[in-house]
């Protein structure tokens, strides 16, 4: 419990430091058009060169503390799961929300590295930066369309809805709904 309290500690403390750093008129970031990226408000400033190596040093600590965290929970379920006399399954809910978490860390380690190290490995053109924003900009829809995929019960749902069977030349639609018995007729 003392572990949790002081990495909440740290967490906020972070946050309450960038939070303050944006607040001022000196510091930012905009969306520029010419260059088709996002672009630090008066960079050459002590705080904004400070902000700026916080940050990066904030997203590389928390992904490798997550990717660690992710690692020991995956151990902690296999252990479990080796302990029990029963067969391993994987429909259990805790693989479920581990691949849910995993797939989320994925989605933001792909958002995080090329937008704080991106100028390092990738190459320097008009196109990566549109699809590094594009990244960013969509990180809401992607995460929750990747979250509403591995929800069988929906994804179930979903496919019951476009789902149709042919007997004898003739199609059904067996999905749900007000029109769910519909009728079409082919002939070949």
């Amino acid at each position: 419990m003392r572990t949790y309290w002081v990495m909440m500690g740290i967490c906020y403390t972070i946050a309450f430091y960038i939070f303050v750093v944006y607040l001022t008129p000196n510091a930012g970031m905009t969306y520029t058009f010419e260059t088709l990226a996002w672009s630090y408000v008066n960079h050459k400033s002590a705080l904004m060169e400070a902000t700026i190596d916080v940050e990066k040093i904030v997203a590389s600590t928390s992904i490798a503390i997550e990717l660690v965290c992710y690692l020991c929970i995956f151990g902690l379920i296999v252990k479990k799961r080796l302990l029990t006399s029963k067969p391993l399954r994987t429909s259990h809910p805790e693989f479920r929300i581990l691949l849910t978490s995993i797939v989320v860390f994925c989605y933001q380690c792909v958002m995080i590295i090329p937008f704080q190290y991106g100028s390092e490995f990738l190459p320097d053109s008009p196109w990566t930066t549109v699809l590094n924003s594009a990244v960013f900009a969509f990180f809401p829809t992607f995460q929750q369309l990747g979250l509403l995929l591995l929800n069988t019960e929906l994804r179930k749902r979903f496919l019951k809805v476009f789902t149709f069977s042919t007997i004898n030349g003739v199609i059904f639609h067996t999905g749900t709904g007000a029109r769910s018995l519909q009728v079409t007729h082919m002939s070949f």
